[in-house]
């Protein structure tokens, strides 16, 4: 059912990884969206939806029973850009911040079902090494998602206490030939296990969250995008941050931040810079990938962005977008009141 590809921990000099302390905490809403706002998008609905283009996507910042602080990233990318019966890109790694030397990765293909709803209704992608499945009716309130290797695997499970973030405000805007739809929970409640090389830790809720993300799409860009997840510790604020090239025949420089605050909704322009000095070059891809980002903000706000580590790529060869860095961030400078934040990067060359 699963078509291995690329499994492996990644040693690296202790000197190029900086271990980092977070402060992860997750939010206590009581409903996930604020009755008085007139959404047009129905988020149980969506969560069904293929269109051409459909993702379902998990960070879990968390604190584990030996006191090490982890990134776990999962994602399940079905693209019909260019393909007739596409399998689901399954992918999904462990990142050790307390010791970022130990990095677990996997990518493998699983057929597409028929329906992303299962017999009862609720979403389900439901494999035995990988999957999403609600559980509850609504498929967005609770969420498990889970998957399993010979050296390293979790299973979670996360709520939906958190405000949900609607992006570029709307929920919809233009992804190169046509338009993408994109909402998150960024700070779910999260417990579970994570198994490490045949030891179970568990997952402390106090001191842990998720980010699902949902995006479906009718068209893509031909080029590259550079997308960063943000948390602000001690607020609300979540920042979802887009910088898109695309070439023809959609052409377009499209840089832009979806902001949560404690009052809303707040979208803004950035300016962005990516390092040239500071990269990484995948002995896989071949791609060479920055390791530091400056981005100024059009309400005066800056920030520089680094990786917790180089090596942080999630590699498939079957088509441009199974090749992702999905890597783990810190951030400094001054946003919104905020001095430092941390979250995750994801840099994907579609040509």
């Amino acid at each position: 059912m699963v078509k291995m590809l690329h499994l492996g921990l990644l040693a690296l000099s202790a000197a190029l990884c900086e271990a980092t302390k977070l402060i992860i905490k997750p939010d206590n809403a009581k409903s996930f969206t604020d009755p008085k706002m007139p959404h047009l998008l129905n988020f149980t609905e969506s969560q069904f939806s293929s269109a051409l283009g459909t993702s379902y996507w998990t960070t879990t910042f968390l604190t584990a029973s030996d006191k090490h602080q982890y990134l776990i990233v999962s994602h399940a990318l079905l693209s019909y850009f260019g393909v007739e019966d596409p399998d689901i890109t399954a992918r999904y790694s462990i990142l050790d911040i307390t010791d970022p030397s130990r990095f677990w990765v996997y990518l493998g293909y699983v057929p597409t079902p028929e329906s992303f709803a299962g017999p009862d209704n609720r979403l389900s992608i439901d494999y035995p090494s990988f999957g999403f499945k609600a559980l509850t009716d609504d498929s967005v309130s609770k969420i498990q998602a889970w998957g399993e290797r010979p050296d390293f695997g979790f299973n979670l499970t996360f709520e939906a206490t958190t405000q949900v973030l609607v992006n570029n405000g709307g929920g919809t805007w233009n992804w190169g030939t046509g338009n993408t739809t994109e909402w998150a929970l960024p700070s779910c409640r999260t417990t579970g296990t994570l198994t490490l090389d045949e030891k179970v830790l568990t997952i402390d809720p106090a001191n842990s969250f998720t980010w699902y993300d949902r995006q479906f799409s009718h068209g893509a860009p031909l080029g590259n995008w550079t997308w960063f997840e943000l948390n602000f510790p001690k607020s609300e604020i979540k920042a979802s941050i887009w910088a898109i090239d695309s070439n023809e025949p959609s052409p377009g420089n499209w840089r832009f931040a979806t902001v949560r605050t404690k009052t809303g909704l707040e979208i803004l322009t950035i300016d962005f810079d990516s390092s040239k000095d500071k990269t990484w070059t995948s002995p896989d891809s071949n791609i060479t990938y920055p390791l530091q980002w400056d981005l100024k903000f059009s309400n005066g706000d800056y920030l520089s962005i680094s990786s917790m580590r180089p090596e942080q790529e999630m590699y498939g060869n079957r088509s441009a977008t199974d090749i992702a860095y999905e890597g783990g961030v810190v951030a400094k400078g001054s946003f919104m009141g905020q001095k430092t934040g941390f979250g995750v990067v994801e840099i994907v060359q579609t040509i």
